[in-house]
């Protein structure tokens, strides 16, 4: 038997059901780092995918590595740049939530606001609008830096001009 390696779509399946039944997942919890939040901060669905991703990890880590003639080691996981809107501005330190999105990226106009390709919605403004989880990504700007400017409109800082947006701006 070999590795299950990593496309398990145990990502996936969490993230469709956290779609279906969202009481039962923790918004903070992150299927990229199951152990992040304390067990008793979890919902029953992420630890269920927090098990299934122990259990993945055990089987794969006692299958023999290639050196024995056994499967090749899994690639890296690539960040997927066409579902969510990219991430344009970190999060501000303090108060409400103010990370912004570029929402002219894998988004249509939804309502007043718009929605990525992976179903979450974004005001007009390009805050995100389902409890996204941010993460920060070095290089961005701060939200209470953007000095008017909208959440789509280019910019350099520290010698890096964004838009393009580094991988990790892609991720949920």
């Amino acid at each position: 038997m070999g590795k299950v390696g990593f496309q398990d779509g145990l990502k996936a399946a969490y993230e469709r059901i956290k779609k279906i039944d969202p009481s039962g997942c923790n918004p903070k919890y992150d299927p990229d780092h199951p152990d992040a939040l304390p067990v008793d901060q979890l919902k029953a669905w992420d630890k269920v995918h927090r098990t299934l991703k122990i259990l993945k990890e055990d089987h794969d880590a006692a299958i023999p590595s290639n050196g024995g003639g056994g499967t090749p080691p899994d690639p890296p996981p690539v960040h997927d740049t066409t579902t969510y809107a990219p991430l344009a501005y970190n999060e501000a330190p303090g108060g409400e939530p103010s990370a912004r999105y570029n929402v002219h990226i894998n988004c249509k106009p939804h309502g007043n606001g718009w929605i990525d390709n992976g179903g979450r919605t974004y005001d007009e403004g390009g805050r995100c609008l389902d409890h996204r989880d941010t993460v920060r990504v070095n290089g961005l700007k701060d939200a209470n830096s953007m000095d008017g400017a909208e959440a789509w409109d280019p910019y350099t800082w520290n010698g890096t001009t964004y838009p393009p947006y580094p991988a990790e701006s892609y991720r949920f």
